[in-house]
């Protein structure tokens, strides 16, 4: 089937996003994880246990990939988490710190967030780990590009903030068997964050 939300207009390898059937649970997922080329170098990372959620009728995935929301295309120049003195906030620079991403990927992670909210919430997030936009724990890097520790990326950081109480997993935790099986047996929340 095919998929066309958050800027993303591609093949889900899991075959769809909307189930019919019984009470529906919602997850927000890395499109990458579900098999769709948006990563920065125009591939993808599909994960099966995500793919095995994504075809439970019982459930529906909401494919969200923040840099292409952001518009700045696939394939693109690869950003990195640079943070440049200690406090400062952390940024989204290309590699090559030609361009700062951090505003337009904050505005289209906000927004993503308030259409979730807006659409009745989500019971989860299954996000690419060491993105510099998904990611949970990410790569910091120093001006010089030296990795000076971690950070969330953007989105992450957003759903942390608008979404404290849901679950959030990296492709990796969400394959243990722990983490797949909290996913479906989780009941859909009440949305946090929005009015």
């Amino acid at each position: 089937m095919k998929i066309t939300h958050g800027g993303i207009d591609g093949e889900c390898e899991s075959g769809g996003r909307r189930k019919k059937g019984g009470e529906m649970r919602r997850f927000c997922v890395s499109a990458c994880l579900l098999g769709i080329p948006c990563r920065w170098k125009g591939d993808a990372r599909p994960c099966e246990a995500v793919t095995r959620l994504a075809d439970d009728p019982r459930v529906e995935v909401e494919p969200f990939c923040p840099e292409l929301a952001a518009g700045l295309g696939c394939p693109r120049p690869p950003i990195e988490l640079v943070r440049g003195e200690p406090g400062a906030p952390v940024r989204a620079l290309r590699v090559d710190r030609t361009a700062d991403a951090t505003d337009p990927l904050r505005a289209a992670c906000e927004a993503e967030a308030k259409a979730l909210a807006r659409a009745g919430g989500v019971a989860g997030f299954v996000l690419k780990s060491r993105s510099p936009s998904c990611g949970p724990s990410t790569p910091l890097h120093d001006p010089d590009g030296r990795e000076i520790g971690s950070a969330p990326g953007i989105w992450a950081a957003v759903v942390r903030e608008r979404f404290p109480d849901l679950p959030l997993w990296t492709e990796e935790t969400f394959a243990t068997s722990s983490g797949e099986g909290r996913a479906r047996t989780r009941v859909p929340p009440r949305t946090r964050g929005f009015p």
